[in-house]
């Protein structure tokens, strides 16, 4: 079963589970195999135009090495083509949305804290 907190999608092709994951090493395989880092291959994914199947079919890839080291490129076209096109899509952009939750910035905390509130003294004695 596929942990998010690693990153890893679930995925099933003809009643076998596939698990996808885009770690440091799949990451690493992906950068090698295309020739370009991951923000640049990031923002190529965010445009479709500029995205071609076989990129795609590479980056679905790199996406399955940690947990099916056994499968070839090929392979994994042949996985997305049983999936389906956009389902493999789906898998790889929840891959890297969860590669890459967004980090939310803690408030700033104040360097000193606020003084308190004196009260005015009136001299007399209470």
């Amino acid at each position: 079963m596929a942990n998010h907190h690693k990153g890893e999608v679930d995925f099933t092709v003809a009643k076998k589970v596939y698990t996808f994951a885009f770690s440091i090493n799949a990451m690493c395989e992906m950068e090698a195999a295309l020739g370009g880092n991951v923000v640049d291959l990031a923002n190529m994914m965010s445009d479709p135009a500029k995205m071609s199947i076989k990129t795609m079919r590479t980056v679905f890839w790199a996406g399955l090495r940690d947990h099916h080291e056994e499968l070839t490129e090929v392979d994994a076209g042949r996985l997305m083509n049983d999936l389906g096109l956009t389902e493999a899509a789906q898998v790889i952009v929840k891959g890297f949305t969860l590669a890459f939750p967004e980090v939310q910035e803690p408030d700033p905390l104040p360097l000193t804290a606020p003084a308190p509130e004196r009260r005015k003294s009136t001299g007399k004695a209470h």
